[in-house]
């Protein structure tokens, strides 16, 4: 599964890793599934559209907090910023899981 194309060549510098890629699961979300990214310095929504795409971007001075809700086979991210909560649902739960992981610990790495 590779990173959506956009955002490898208009929004990522070059010194910026990508930590945790995931993508919707097709059986919840059969076209235009949404991408999640998790990069050293921001967190990236990528949600296809029929004529073009959405992407919501954040950097970590903006997020409070972020949460994982689980279900039977998928589970949700649910990212708390300063202005709005923000979902993806449909994620596998190893995954979400990892993204989680990934954003509470540059949370914790931040100055406050």
């Amino acid at each position: 599964m590779a990173v959506p194309k956009v955002i490898q060549e208009r929004v990522l510098q070059e010194t910026e890793k990508i930590i945790v890629h995931c993508r919707q699961n097709r059986i919840k979300k059969l076209i235009h599934p949404r991408s999640l990214v998790v990069t050293d310095k921001q967190i990236l929504i990528h949600s296809p559209r029929w004529f073009g795409y959405r992407l919501n971007s954040f950097d970590y001075s903006f997020i409070q907090d972020v949460f994982v809700t689980s279900g039977l086979f998928f589970s949700k991210v649910r990212i708390k910023t300063m202005w709005a909560d923000v979902e993806v649902s449909g994620l596998r739960k190893h995954t979400s899981d990892e993204v989680v992981g990934a954003i509470r610990k540059w949370l914790q790495s931040k100055p406050t």
